[in-house]
């Protein structure tokens, strides 16, 4: 059976069979799928956006901010470009991918919707230590998740193992 789908910019407004979608008075692009799948976009639950260039932790601790913010773009473009419209990043360094987020929200760059964490909490000396959220103990972490550097975040993540030098 025939179906229309309305698409108003980046977002589906409307799907149906034919004839019961209510189409656009003026001017609007039509688009022949009828020999395509039609999906929407994907979503990926955990990714590190922003972790920087390297094959190992050693390698991306040793990255800057500015060129762990790089890697996002790119890497936010090519998720973009595979069909992942929204992740939810898990963890960068500071602020990465606040700024990540806000240049795609500025129309700076392509990237696909990030609902970001930022820093993930660990232990001192923790898994992901690297991205300065270093918390031990409750009041302690309370703290950090209550403190007004997190503001803008999505969700809290939290790390609990050591990490060691392998």
């Amino acid at each position: 059976m025939p179906a229309l789908v309305m698409i108003e910019g980046s977002k589906i407004v409307q799907v149906g069979p034919d004839g019961s979608v209510d189409l656009p008075r003026g001017d609007f692009e039509a688009v022949d799928c009828s020999t395509m799948a039609v999906l929407p976009g994907l979503i990926d639950p955990h990714v590190h956006i922003a972790l920087g260039p390297g094959s190992s932790y050693e390698e991306m601790f040793q990255c800057s901010d500015g060129l762990q913010l790089s890697s996002g773009i790119v890497n936010a473009q090519m998720t973009l470009e595979s069909g992942v419209t929204t992740v939810r990043d898990c963890g960068c360094r500071n602020r990465v991918t606040l700024d990540l987020r806000a240049a795609e929200q500025g129309g700076i760059i392509l990237a696909p919707r990030m609902l970001v964490s930022g820093p993930p909490i660990t232990m001192t000396g923790g898994h992901f230590n690297f991205c300065n959220a270093e918390a031990d103990g409750y009041e302690a972490i309370r703290r950090l998740t209550t403190s007004e550097g997190r503001g803008g975040l999505h969700q809290t993540h939290g790390l609990g193992r050591r990490y060691e030098n392998n």
